[in-house]
């Protein structure tokens, strides 16, 4: 089947979470297993609807997850996703979480996934690439992106 190319234009997917008590761990702040979880989630939507075909991807790998504040109960975890790297068949996606009361970034990331083929049990090329970064932070952003390479 032959793919054409398209291009992406810097889209910023965003979704919320109410933590709430259950998500709390024994410190009494979010989880880490819980922010990872919906935070490869928001990837995952991200890519899923730039690709096209959820069933051609599969999650590779969580790069530099970095906590850098506290989220409490009650608050809202706000995710953006935004399409940091693509070339051959894997696709990075940086992943921001702030919160709505402190409006602070509390963890980042970058979640690299690979278009599959379930037939053969192998990658295969994509047709995303990127448009040019727009502002200094994209271009951080897609050149820390640059460094996760899957063979």
């Amino acid at each position: 089947m032959l793919r054409k190319e398209v291009s992406l234009p810097v889209k910023i997917y965003t979704t919320t979470h109410l933590v709430r008590p259950e998500y709390l761990n024994h410190h009494g702040t979010l989880y880490a297993g819980t922010s990872v979880d919906w935070m490869v989630e928001a990837a995952f939507n991200a890519v899923a609807l730039e690709h096209g075909i959820p069933d051609e991807l599969v999650c590779l790998k969580i790069e530099e997850m970095v906590y850098k504040q506290p989220v409490e109960a009650g608050d809202i975890f706000i995710i953006s996703s935004t399409i940091a790297r693509a070339s051959g068949s894997s696709i990075v996606v940086h992943v921001e979480a702030t919160t709505q009361m402190s409006r602070l970034s509390c963890v980042e990331g970058y979640i690299t996934f690979v278009t599959w083929d379930a037939r053969s049990r192998t990658s295969k090329p994509h047709r995303l690439c990127l448009d040019e970064a727009i502002d200094a932070r994209e271009a951080e952003i897609r050149a820390r992106a640059a460094k996760f390479k899957h063979k």
